[in-house]
């Protein structure tokens, strides 16, 4: 055990005192304070213990980030008590204004998580907030991504940019011609300046969850095969190819390619996600996940 570490951690993390003056009541450099306390770390003088609420498996997070190229990787451990998908939308809630920078333009989707993920939040920065697709008819009341867009703008004290109108219409000319509306286009001018993207990822196999198929606005038998999930509107296979399917040209949202050049917050959780969160990945489109450690496993 080193004499001078002990003495050197014990003014750093019990007195508080700042290095430099460490170093000037010690008579060493202000370098060597910092390795010695590296050294007090490494040789277990010192133990730093996070309590967080929600625990996170630091190691899965670790290895989801370096072989899936993610910025970074929120592993939850759900308490017993605490459904799965609560437990990860509040670990999201948690982070989400840590990864909110100064310049950011924040767009939302829609869906049950993000909704949690919403009503968990925090004091956060105040950005712009843009809903990120129109309307979806058919989803549970507090779910859709005018509400929830216009319910993160009110948290974060940011501007809101709506977009009043359907998220599917019946050809993409008639898209077109709906995007160029003058109550429409600020938002969807908008669209190219969004940074940070919050969305849902969606279940398309078996009796996994997905908002497409709980609203109606994709019928099973339009579920193209081999499909797995889905962001936004965007439905993509096992290997992360984007398909085609009746809603790709009528659909009111953010295109792939500008979800790709912003970063992608995405939060999913619960049985029934893990081909889909394994699927969402491989698209590239994801840079943030936020999920629990049945579905983290099963990613790698």
């Amino acid at each position: 055990m080193s004499e001078a570490a002990l003495r050197v951690s014990h003014l750093y993390f019990k007195r508080r005192l700042p290095k430099q003056e460490i170093a000037a009541r010690l008579g060493i450099s202000r370098f060597k304070v910092a390795r010695l306390i590296d050294q007090a770390l490494a040789e277990g003088l010192v133990r730093i213990d996070v309590r967080e609420p929600i625990p996170l498996a630091a190691e899965l997070g670790r290895r989801l980030e370096h072989e899936r190229r993610l910025e970074l990787a929120l592993v939850v451990r759900p308490p017993h008590d605490l459904d799965p998908v609560e437990a990860v939308a509040r670990v999201a809630a948690s982070w989400l204004p840590g990864l909110i920078r100064p310049d950011d333009v924040l767009g939302v989707a829609w869906g049950s998580t993000i909704q949690q993920v919403v009503r968990n939040l925090g004091e956060a920065p105040a950005v712009p907030v843009v809903q990120i697709c129109g309307a979806v008819a058919g989803v549970e009341s507090g779910e859709g991504p005018h509400e929830l867009a216009w319910q993160l703008a009110e948290r974060l004290g940011g501007l809101f940019y709506p977009l009043p109108v359907p998220a599917l219409v019946a050809t993409s000319a008639a898209r077109d011609e709906m995007l160029r509306n003058a109550a429409v286009a600020p938002t969807v001018a908008m669209f190219d300046r969004v940074t940070l993207a919050l969305v849902g990822i969606g279940s398309l196999e078996g009796d996994g969850r997905s908002a497409l198929l709980t609203s109606g606005a994709l019928g099973r038998r339009d579920v193209p095969t081999g499909a797995v999930g889905d962001i936004l509107f965007h439905v993509f296979d096992a290997e992360g190819r984007l398909l085609e399917t009746p809603l790709s040209e009528r659909a009111v949202q953010l295109t792939a390619g500008q979800l790709r050049r912003a970063r992608v917050l995405a939060v999913a959780g619960g049985p029934g996600k893990a081909a889909a969160i394994r699927g969402a990945l491989r698209t590239g489109l994801v840079d943030v996940l936020v999920t629990d450690e049945e579905n983290a496993e099963a990613a790698l």
